[in-house]
């Protein structure tokens, strides 16, 4: 079990001709404050300090890791759980829907069509979608994909037994089309994940939902930037981002993910100035907000928001600014479900130390990345770009695990 006293990190420092912890953050590049943090357990350094902080304490950087693993345990803990849960579930969902059918059925054979409960069927639905938007949090791209057809299945069933005009059945199919656009635009299948979202957008506009519309606006616009539709998604997001004068928690969070969106688009095409100017209206929401929430599966919030100016500094080629962003950043605070974000900052703070000559450190970045959410990083062009510059290092061999991770990710020099 860690110490989370962490007393060994304080005993360490003294014994080096009693450092104090304000010359041990500056030999770090941290503030003094942060050092203080680590030395109570309050927070874990990131890989780069980690790897500075070896050499400021003159350990073994494979020691010092060691001595900060047991979050590391804890959390393969938490993921082996999680895919012990995943296939329970699947398994679930689908006895479930069967189960469901079998009352339908009975409805059907009695000639009581009128009173089929659709409310049923919908809460049915929207619990599947449910779950499936925590798998696709989770980075479990494959649990969604294989669990699509059973709630593909579902939704046709319900439709076609109950009313089709039924409010919940419509967003449940709408919220079940969001599922699939996302994962669908995730695995780089744009052209799917824009029918996908397009059949979302109607049937929020058919049940007037503001939410839902913005929702599928959001991956039509990513679906047309995986195309190399930059001025149609920036404007898109633009346009639904304004719409949306709504003041409740609701409103916030979708002009704020939208904003993201349009700031990313913005970064893509050199547009630096009107990408801080997103990223600034983007912090204000999320100040209003006033938490890191998720509204709507989208993960909006303070943290969200750094990790996009991490994103931003390094499309503009700015790679301190990027790893000071990087520094600003306590990735333990975001929650646990949502491995996908934290596998993105590992993959966004590996190219960053890569243009800064940081090559071990980099690959350390991408080793973290891999095991909070491999699925992020097989389908992250970044970390694998990343993961080539590397190996086409003078002596990758280094870099201890770099040359397993690319092997099994494919990435060959």
């Amino acid at each position: 079990m860690a110490d989370t006293s962490r007393a060994w990190l304080r005993e360490r420092r003294v014994q080096l001709g009693g450092m104090t912890q304000a010359e041990l953050a500056k030999k770090v590049g941290v503030k003094e404050r942060t050092v203080h943090r680590w030395e109570v357990g309050a927070s874990v350094p990131t890989l780069a300090n980690q790897f500075d902080l070896a050499l400021a304490l003159e350990l073994d950087y494979a020691e010092l890791r060691q001595r900060f693993s047991g979050l590391s345990h804890q959390e393969d803990d938490m993921a082996r759980e999680l895919r012990r849960r995943q296939f329970i579930e699947t398994a679930g969902m689908a006895t479930a829907h069967a189960a469901l059918t079998l009352r339908r059925r009975d409805f059907l054979l009695s000639g009581d069509l009128e009173h089929i409960p659709e409310s049923t069927h919908a809460r049915a639905l929207q619990d599947d979608i449910a779950l499936m938007n925590r798998w696709y949090q989770a980075a479990q791209y494959d649990a969604v994909v294989r669990a699509l057809p059973t709630l593909q299945a579902s939704i046709s069933e319900a439709v076609g037994l109950g009313r089709s005009e039924d409010q919940q059945l419509l967003r449940a199919q709408c919220h079940g089309a969001l599922i699939a656009a996302k994962v669908l635009n995730k695995q780089g299948k744009s052209l799917e994940a824009y029918a996908a979202a397009s059949s979302a957008l109607s049937l929020a506009e058919a049940v007037q939902d503001p939410f839902g519309r913005a929702a599928a606006e959001y991956q039509v616009a990513s679906a047309y930037l995986r195309t190399g539709r930059q001025e149609e998604a920036e404007q898109l997001a633009v346009d639904s981002a304004e719409r949306l004068r709504d003041t409740t928690p609701e409103g916030i969070t979708w002009r704020g993910a939208l904003t993201l969106l349009s700031s990313v688009v913005a970064g893509r095409r050199k547009d630096f100035t009107a990408m801080r100017r997103r990223l600034d209206q983007a912090s204000a929401l999320a100040a209003t907000l006033g938490r890191d929430d998720n509204i709507g599966w989208t993960a909006f919030g303070p943290t969200n928001v750094q990790i996009h100016r991490v994103s931003a500094a390094i499309e503009s080629e700015d790679y301190r600014l990027a790893l000071d962003e990087a520094q600003r950043l306590d990735i333990e605070i975001i929650p646990g479900p949502l491995h996908g974000r934290r596998a993105l900052v590992h993959i966004e703070s590996a190219r960053a130390h890569i243009y800064r000559g940081d090559m071990a450190v980099s690959a350390l970045h991408l080793i973290e990345a891999e095991r909070i959410g491999a699925e992020v990083l097989g389908n992250s062009k970044t970390g694998l770009e990343t993961m080539a510059l590397l190996m086409r290092c003078e002596n990758p061999n280094r870099m201890p695990g770099l040359r397993a991770l690319a092997e099994r990710f494919g990435v060959h020099t």
